[in-house]
């Protein structure tokens, strides 16, 4: 994946150091069925977010997500892109460089957490033990991959009244990275354009698809 990929969908588009004030429920049952029961619920998803790209840099940016693997990302300064999905190929258009680059939809969760939120939420199970906490009416749970190999070693996805509103990564390097939701709903307005992507007509075109 490419610098978006690796500064925002990889963390969304995703664990807070706050524990010990929240009301741990550890592995308590239920913890898989309350988190696939929300997500199951997130059939379209329209947000902003925002993080801190660098000390004195916040990225923001706007998402759409609609089930089955559809996606969009727009990101401004300081790195401007355009990430979409039609559910098998993913464009990647870099606005400073002038390139596009496109490449298979990678549908493991670990690399691209985004697809919790716009894949099949049973499937994570199979992939990661979850632990659910709360505190103040928000929703937490802690994702830890079983692969000791994964790029995240922990990942929190939060939620109010159902709606997500922060995504928490930590790689093996305990770099720890949040993004934060906002103005979370239901994606309205559905085009077809929506999810895909028109190719300017001067850029650099990288297609890493096979054949």
């Amino acid at each position: 994946m490419h610098r978006l990929s690796k500064s925002i969908v990889m963390c969304m588009i995703a664990c807070t150091a706050a524990f010990s004030d929240e009301v741990f429920c550890g592995e308590q049952p239920g913890a898989e069925e309350r988190l696939v029961r929300i997500l199951d619920s997130l059939q379209t998803l329209h947000a902003e977010f925002a993080h801190e790209a660098a000390p004195s840099e916040i990225q923001t940016g706007e998402i759409w997500l609609k089930k089955p693997g559809l996606f969009r990302v727009e990101t401004g300064a300081p790195m401007s892109q355009t990430i979409v999905s039609d559910g098998v190929s993913m464009w990647t258009h870099d606005r400073d460089l002038e390139q596009v680059i496109i490449s298979p939809l990678n549908t493991r969760v670990d690399e691209m957490p985004i697809l919790l939120f716009s894949g099949e939420p049973e499937a994570i199970a199979q992939n990661y033990t979850i632990e659910f906490f709360e505190s103040e009416q928000i929703q937490r749970f802690l994702l830890t991959p079983f692969d000791s190999t994964n790029l995240i070693t922990k990942l929190v996805l939060s939620f109010q009244d159902n709606q997500p509103i922060s995504i928490s990564v930590e790689n093996a390097m305990q770099e720890r990275t949040t993004i934060k939701l906002s103005n979370v709903g239901e994606l309205v307005d559905l085009t077809e354009q929506m999810f895909t992507l028109q190719v300017p007509e001067f850029a650099d075109v990288i297609d890493d698809r096979p054949g």
